[in-house]
């Protein structure tokens, strides 16, 4: 089985900085990981391997430095990595996403099964892995918690608004997994940047895609402004000498700010 794993890298830190005047994330000198939610999309990856062997290839977007994702991946058991990176994709919402990895993958050849986390940490939709499948053309079971094989086709118990639901579907597919997946990847506390891995740079000219359905060119979305949600106010310790004491105490701070 030829297995594709479509990953992100995401920034590391509670407090995300951004730029001014594009809106983005400031990314670059900013700390990252692998999207936790793709631990449980590599999980799954292995555990078919493990059933029915064949080989796992991972794909990413995004700068450079991204590659460091792609070398976690490979040391817990990927074959090769493909970095699909190029300033033109800069600014690129999940539609624009969406289209560029999916031209990535065409190009890259086939697969019969391709995973995808269910939402980023760093942006929550849930869109990339549908619009994946979309421009494909593949079917897409989304929200996966556990994966049967049964011949060609898919078997999926997938997290539903009112349940869990039991769904089959025919080979290749696109299927996207959560937090609640029977298989989680194990998290390997290293530093990949020094690991030897076989990772294939490709670049926009490389794919020949349309000028106007990437980057900030091809988004159908424009982000006004991003900013931090109030912080919420801590709460107060009570420590009064007896029960009576603390009530009184309650009941004063409750009149300063008017509740009362």
């Amino acid at each position: 089985m030829n297995i594709l794993v479509c990953v992100k890298q995401v920034p590391a830190v509670s407090q995300l900085e951004i730029d001014p005047i594009t809106h983005d994330l400031i990314r670059i000198g900013t700390p990252s990981k692998l999207n936790p939610v793709d631990y449980y999309a590599f999980g799954q990856a292995l555990k078919l391997k493990r059933q029915v062997g064949g080989n796992i290839h991972v794909i990413t977007m995004g700068p450079p430095f991204a590659e460091n994702v792609l070398k976690e991946c490979i040391a817990m058991g990927a074959k090769k990595g493909y970095l699909i990176s190029d300033r033109a994709f800069g600014g690129a919402d999940t539609l624009a996403t969406g289209y560029t990895l999916a031209k990535a993958i065409e190009h890259i050849g086939s697969f019969d099964l391709i995973f995808t986390g269910s939402e980023s940490s760093d942006g929550d939709t849930g869109q990339v892995g549908p619009e994946i499948a979309e421009f494909l053309k593949l079917p897409q079971i989304t929200y996966a918690k556990k994966i049967n094989l049964s011949g060609n086709s898919l078997e999926v118990q997938r997290k539903g608004i009112d349940g869990d639901e039991l769904i089959s579907c025919p080979l290749p597919a696109v299927v996207t997994v959560c937090r609640d997946a029977d298989e989680k990847a194990p998290m390997l506390f290293e530093d990949f940047k020094s690991i030897k891995a076989d990772i294939e740079v490709i670049d926009g000219k490389t794919l020949s895609l349309n000028p106007e359905r990437i980057g900030k060119n091809g988004s159908a979305t424009t982000v006004i402004k991003v900013y931090a949600p109030a912080s919420v106010e801590k709460g107060v310790l009570v420590e009064e000498a007896n029960p009576e004491s603390s009530a009184e105490k309650i009941v004063e701070i409750l009149r300063e700010k008017n509740l009362l």
